[in-house]
């Protein structure tokens, strides 16, 4: 047992390590974490700095499937509308933290329970009727004036579940697991790049009076 409370003691600080010399090589490197009252670590979050670059650009609309306390603080602004599971501490600490913020609930986990509330005549029942004193939260008429992206559902987080758990597994260790977060990230930039140069490629016209130079083109390219 002690040997395995040093393992994870060392790997708490080599995270911590990795966190820093990140900060070090890249001022837009973030990160925030918290202990307990015995000291071990409780909570940590950290942003690459290209996710901070895209939470700058695009930051309209976060998906969370989990309860971070450090997360305005860090990105320097609130989003301007965020999906979450129907979890009432969630609930409480967005509309605290987040008051600018309009917060939707998941509309696929309210709206796969209709069908169970028609077979068995459930209208009545005392889970049902809260559904409907919290619409504001999920039914479309109270959302038409919030951008959204399209997203109405928490399922964009769960398929980046499945992508980072391409490079991990149960064994992983906290400084491995961020160093392979940071492989996830460049390989979702080399598949952007790869797509930036596609479209731009796909898009080019040969502007020449020559059918020579056309067909050519039209191979080559």
């Amino acid at each position: 047992m002690k040997v395995e409370n040093k393992d994870a003691e060392n790997d708490t600080m080599a995270l911590l390590k990795h966190c820093e010399d990140a900060k070090k090589d890249d001022s837009k490197f973030k990160y925030a974490y918290t202990v307990d009252n015995e000291g071990k670590l409780q909570h940590i979050f950290w942003s690459p700095s290209p996710c901070f670059d895209w939470y700058t650009k695009y930051g309209y609309v976060v998906v969370f499937d989990t309860t971070y306390k450090t997360f305005v603080s860090l990105m320097d602004k609130p989003p301007k509308t965020i999906l979450t599971d129907q979890d009432p501490w969630m609930t409480e600490a967005i509309s605290k933290d987040m008051s600018s913020t309009k917060h939707s609930f998941c509309i696929w986990n309210i709206t796969s329970k209709f069908s169970v509330i028609a077979k068995y005549n459930l209208e009545s029942n005392k889970h049902v009727k809260g559904l409907y004193h919290v619409k504001d939260y999920w039914a479309l008429p109270y959302l038409r004036d919030h951008f959204f992206g399209g997203m109405t559902t928490t399922g964009r987080s769960e398929s980046i579940n499945a992508f980072i758990k391409r490079f991990i597994n149960s064994q992983t260790s906290l400084s491995t697991f961020f160093k392979q977060v940071d492989f996830a990230i460049e390989d979702i930039q080399r598949k952007e790049e790869h797509d930036a140069m596609l479209v731009k490629c796909r898009g080019s016209s040969l502007k020449t009076i020559s059918p020579l130079q056309e067909q050519a083109h039209g191979v080559l390219t």
